[in-house]
C-alpha cells in the first residue's frame, strides 16, 4: 500500500509541474529535440501621401500602427497569431519553418468608401535557433477610384447612380457622391442603377 501511495505522490506532483510548462512535449529516445525559433517585427513607416483635393485627410486613415492588423501563419495554414499588432505577444516563438506574415491598417472587404488599406506581406524561413526578422514598410495595397458624372450623362441615365461590383459584393455610388470607392486588385465592375 505504501508503494501505491509513493507511486500516486510521485504521479501528482510530476503532473504539477509539467502544468506549468507551457511547452512541454514527451519525446521518444530516437526523436531529435528541435529547438524553436523567434521572429520580431518592426513597421519602418506608413507613408502620407496627400492629394491636392485633400481626400486623403478626409479618408479617415488610422495611423496609429497599434492598431494595425497583424497575422503569421505557417505556410500550411496554422494560425500562430491573428490579431492587433499593439497587442502582439513581446517575444514570438515558433518551430522552424516558413511562416506568411502580414500588417494591415485595417481589415477590408471590397468594395468599400472611404477604406484605403496600408500594409506589406513577406513570407519569411525560420531557423532552428535563429531569429528571423521582419521589417514592414506599409504602402497602400488597394485603390481608390472616384467617379464624377456630366450633366450629359445623367440625363441620359436618369436615377440615383451607378453600382461598384466586386466579388459577390455591391456598393452603391450615387451621382452625388463625393468620396473615394476603395477596391481590391482584383477585377471590378460599374453597372447603372435605374432607382
Amino acid at each position: 500500500m505504501k508503494n501505491l501511495q509513493e507511486i500516486m505522490g510521485g504521479l501528482v506532483f510530476a503532473a504539477v509541474v509539467l502544468q506549468g510548462c507551457t511547452s512541454f512535449m514527451l519525446k521518444g529516445p530516437d526523436e531529435p529535440s528541435v529547438a524553436n525559433g523567434r521572429i520580431s517585427l518592426a513597421i519602418e513607416g506608413v507613408p502620407q501621401e496627400h492629394y491636392s483635393d485633400g481626400t486623403f485627410l478626409k479618408s479617415g486613415i488610422n495611423t496609429d500602427t497599434n492598431s494595425f492588423i497583424l497575422k503569421i501563419y505557417s505556410t500550411s495554414g496554422e494560425k500562430v497569431y491573428d490579431g492587433a499588432y499593439g497587442e502582439r505577444p513581446q517575444q514570438i516563438t515558433v518551430t522552424p519553418g516558413g511562416y506568411e506574415v502580414a500588417l494591415y491598417s485595417r481589415r477590408f472587404s471590397p468594395p468599400a468608401l472611404d477604406a484605403p488599406v496600408f500594409g506589406e506581406e513577406h513570407t519569411i524561413v525560420v531557423a532552428e535557433n535563429e531569429q528571423a526578422r521582419v521589417s514592414f514598410l506599409c504602402r497602400q495595397v488597394n485603390a481608390g477610384i472616384r467617379l464624377t458624372f456630366a450633366d450629359d450623362f445623367r440625363q441620359n441615365f436618369p436615377g440615383s447612380g451607378v453600382f461598384v461590383l466586386q466579388g459577390e459584393k455591391r456598393l452603391e455610388y450615387n451621382y452625388t457622391q463625393t468620396k473615394y470607392a476603395y477596391v481590391s486588385t482584383d477585377p471590378f465592375t460599374i453597372v447603372y442603377s435605374r432607382d
